[in-house]
């Protein structure tokens, strides 16, 4: 490395600064938990610049359903969306940075969005504060600002870890080459994963230490940050051939029993809200969302009748009855997600648990 960036001290007098390795990769680790502005979000969206909260140095990932960390990830964000964002970090000197470091960030990735329940991440944060000596109230809500909804953020969270809204960061010194056009292909590729690289060069000289970021792998689609408003059109022209069908007979179903239709915002898939207005007032029940086709039922949007443990395991009790498929019902999700099975059984049988559903919430 032999790049220069020059500063002009108060004196007039030109300092050079010489660019110079990180000593370890543990301090460039240190320096993106003390100084997470590092990471450029107003590089990675321009319009709606990144904020970032640390949740945690070292996350433990889990490889099974309630399992313990089996890997983790050098740091876990999440920004002001609850869009988490898992980061590993790597010297350019480190040969793995290459090929291996996207293995591995991919299989933390994949476990992650499978078996993080947000608890966990709402867990190890609250610890990093205690450690740090901070209350996680006052840090939480100096990120998210007065008018924020501290259960709405981490419901948020949740929500994007079942999408798998989430962006994965490579950052090193220098991002060779190599490792840049497989970010490129990545993010072209991934509907709703955003995956970025950045390199954070480091200049010192006459005890001056600067410290330049920059944002690699951006393209021209929408980043998670800035999503697109869909409509019933949008929606079934992003479905697969074979899933249009169903796409078409399930809004037919919700319209023909009252729910109102509203385009979702999708970052990269296409979504659609149905509304359903009983005499409770409007109730948010269900979303449609593409790829596969999807139904998310959202009980904390249903009102106080499925709030209790007992509703919420009686209808993932009647959805896996009706379809096979089994979805958790204890207080740990803030939606039922079920991925629609593609049978002409399975969907005569689900429709009959969303007919006794919209009978439950009308009385």
């Amino acid at each position: 490395m032999n790049g220069k960036i020059f500063l002009v001290d108060r004196q007039s007098k030109l300092v050079p600064l010489v660019e110079a390795p990180y000593e370890s990769e543990d301090l460039l680790q240190t320096l993106l938990a003390d100084y997470p502005d590092l990471l450029a979000g107003e590089l990675i969206d321009a319009d709606h610049p990144r904020r970032w909260l640390l949740i945690k140095r070292e996350a433990g990932i889990p490889g099974e359903e309630a399992g313990s960390g089996r890997w983790s990830v050098d740091h876990l964000f999440v920004d002001q969306d609850g869009i988490p964002t898992l980061v590993e970090v790597k010297r350019s000197s480190n040969t793995g940075i290459r090929r291996q470091v996207v293995g591995q960030l991919l299989e933390y990735a994949a476990n992650a969005v499978t078996y993080w329940p947000v608890e966990k991440i709402r867990s190890e944060f609250e610890l990093r504060c205690v450690k740090d000596g901070i209350l996680a109230d006052q840090a939480l809500y100096d990120f998210l600002g007065p008018e924020a909804d501290e259960e709405a953020f981490w419901q948020k969270v949740e929500t994007n870890l079942r999408l798998e809204r989430i962006r994965l960061l490579f950052v090193a010194d220098k991002i060779p080459s190599e490792l840049q056009q497989i970010v490129e292909f990545l993010n072209r590729q991934m509907r709703e994963t955003e995956v970025l690289a950045v390199e954070i060069r480091q200049f010192e000289g006459e005890g001056r230490q600067t410290l330049v970021p920059r944002v690699i792998g951006k393209i021209a689609e929408p980043p998670p940050s800035a999503p697109k408003q869909w409509d019933e059109a949008s929606y079934l022209g992003r479905l697969e051939p074979a899933d249009q069908e169903i796409g078409r007979r399930l809004l037919a179903w919700a319209k023909g029993n009252g729910f109102r239709v509203e385009g979702g915002k999708g970052l990269k898939s296409a979504g659609l809200n149905l509304i359903l207005e009983t005499p409770h007032g409007d109730l948010k029940p269900l979303y449609l969302y593409e790829h596969p086709v999807a139904i998310y039922l959202q009980l904390v949007r249903m009102g106080p009748r499925f709030q209790p443990i007992e509703m919420r395991q009686e209808l993932a009790d009647k959805v896996h009855q009706a379809t096979g498929a089994s979805i958790p019902p204890d207080g740990s999700y803030p939606s039922l997600h079920y991925t629609y099975l593609q049978s002409p059984e399975a969907m005569a049988g689900f429709l009959k648990v969303l007919d006794w559903l919209v009978a439950e919430l009308n009385r």
